[in-house]
């Protein structure tokens, strides 16, 4: 190995709020929107001004913002927002949204993408409707991480399996958000996502045809092997140009 290194490329992080009159529930003279929209501004803001990340805002009406590069910007949307909550008809159209989001390209190729989706209790429509999302986040690689604002009954609930089959099959998490609870970190989302490695060697490779690569690391705190790798690569001889006659 030449070098090692680890570049941080970022992450385009969606948030999709399927805002509903669940979320207008009050706990401590707060409703669980109003909680959850103060722990993302104030997370936003905290956020350097130079951050590789980009963020998007998907809500019921539509895309709100879309691959902003000024965290400052994103969270000032997330302020401006007010839906009417007891007036508001949960929606899987911001998630789907998120999904289009995540399918653009990115400014760096080794950006990878997240989706918070916070949803009130989705109807029947939606849960029916939901499995084939789910298999459009797993095709794109795209962790999705769920907070659904309900009482801690929902959790358990047959209608909610869809919700938390779709964090378990992208990887991401569920969370359920009475309005109690202290909301987990997001920066426990990002900051796994937000790094790559790359690797420099000097290849032993002297002929076209099918080759084998295997990976093994070795470290005081960590001993781990990735399986042999079989890829294809034609090599082709050089082509000398003629500089000067």
């Amino acid at each position: 190995v030449e070098l090692l290194g680890r570049i941080e490329a970022g992450v385009q992080f969606t948030v999709a709020i399927s805002a509903g009159p669940m979320m207008a529930n009050v706990v401590k003279g707060i409703t669980s929107y109003d909680q959850i929209l103060s722990a993302l501004v104030t997370w936003a803001q905290a956020q350097p001004a130079d951050s590789p990340d980009i963020f998007s805002l998907a809500v019921n009406s539509g895309l709100l913002e879309s691959h902003l590069s000024s965290p400052k910007k994103w969270a000032e949307a997330l302020h401006e927002y007010r839906p009417d909550l007891m007036s508001e008809q949960v929606s899987l159209e911001p998630f789907s949204l998120a999904l289009d989001q995540a399918s653009d390209a990115t400014p760096n190729p080794l950006m990878k993408h997240a989706i918070l989706y916070i949803t009130a209790p989705p109807s029947t429509a939606m849960r029916t409707a939901l499995p084939n999302l789910t298999s459009q986040a797993v095709q794109l690689g795209v962790p999705v991480f769920v907070w659904l604002v309900a009482p801690p009954s929902y959790a358990s609930a047959p209608a909610v399996e869809p919700l938390i089959e779709l964090a378990n099959s992208s990887g991401g998490q569920f969370f359920n958000f009475s309005g109690v609870e202290d909301l987990p970190s997001f920066e426990s989302y990002l900051q796994p996502l937000r790094y790559r490695y790359q690797v420099n060697y000097h290849s032993a490779i002297t002929r076209s045809g099918t080759h084998s690569l295997s990976l093994e690391v070795r470290h005081p705190q960590l001993e781990a092997t990735r399986s042999t790798q079989r890829f294809t690569l034609a090599l082709q001889p050089p082509r000398p140009i003629l500089l000067a006659p």
